[in-house]
């Protein structure tokens, strides 16, 4: 019976330390694997850290210079260009965006042009990307009835107006006098009070800067009287980015991407035009 008894005292002994180490062994199991699992999170974070920081430093934020007279088509061309250089891995600055970043990478030389004429005067510092981004069409815009317009025979025999601050619109003008005037609504204006016969914009101005009851009382008169195509510059020490982006550009343009954003844009600028 003692016997028994002793031996039943060391299988509680025994079965008392066996569950001690296990549970010993189980914490401090559980403890290495929170261990690993905590560095493994730091790590990764960190890799995915440094990744971001990498990339931003690989493919900074493109600024480019734009043409202040060009506001309406600035947008329109942002949104076109915004697409194209994401499909290439390169963020750009919005038109509007005057973070001091911007204004140091503006001050010293931008990373291109946004949209401009086609230019020989950029060559030297540029390169022009052979895809056309905006097509600015000027009209000529006269009162509904058309009753002192004479458009058949082009811009001569009328009274013509531009705005001021419009230097492409003023230096076509191939000798013609125009009455000057300081806003879109005042030269739309001076046509239905018949102080002129006409007066030309840029059709996405007209559309963003009139108030919607003016231009309701005209209509742009048919064809328009030109149309300038705009493109994209990139700097030369961008160099290595044109043919990637004039492929882009020439993905999206094969799947009509530039027009349907063009139409898009204008239904956008008539919805929003002031009453």
């Amino acid at each position: 019976m003692a016997l028994v008894n002793s031996r039943s005292k060391t299988q509680s002994r025994f079965q008392t330390k066996f569950q001690t180490n296990s549970s010993d062994t189980f914490l401090r199991l559980s403890h290495e694997c929170i261990r690993d699992i905590g560095l493994s999170i730091l790590v990764g974070v960190g890799l995915m850290l440094a990744s971001v920081a990498s990339a931003k430093s690989i493919n900074p934020t493109m600024h480019f210079q734009q043409d202040p007279q060009h506001v309406e088509y600035n947008g329109l061309a942002h949104v076109i260009l915004k697409e194209a250089y994401r499909r290439i891995g390169h963020p750009i600055a919005k038109p509007s965006e005057r973070t001091a970043a911007n204004n140091s990478a503006l001050a010293s030389q931008p990373d291109g042009i946004l949209i401009s004429p086609a230019n020989a005067q950029l060559n030297s510092d540029y390169i022009r990307i052979p895809i056309i981004i905006v097509k600015l069409k000027v009209f000529a815009y006269a009162h509904k009835d058309h009753g002192n317009t004479h458009y058949e025979f082009g811009l001569l025999g009328n009274r013509i107006s531009t705005v001021e601050g419009m230097p492409l619109i003023q230096n076509n003008m191939m000798g013609l006098i125009t009455e000057k005037m300081s806003s879109v609504n005042r030269s739309l204006t001076s046509v239905l009070r018949n102080q002129t016969d006409i007066v030309l914009l840029p059709e996405f101005c007209a559309l963003g800067r009139s108030k919607k009851h003016l231009l309701e009382q005209l209509t742009a008169l048919q064809p328009a009287v030109y149309e300038v195509p705009m493109y994209h510059y990139v700097s030369k020490q961008n160099k290595h980015l044109a043919s990637l982006l004039e492929r882009s550009l020439k993905g999206m343009e094969k799947k009509k991407m530039i027009s349907q954003v063009t139409q898009s844009y204008k239904v956008v600028l008539k919805a929003d035009a002031e009453a």
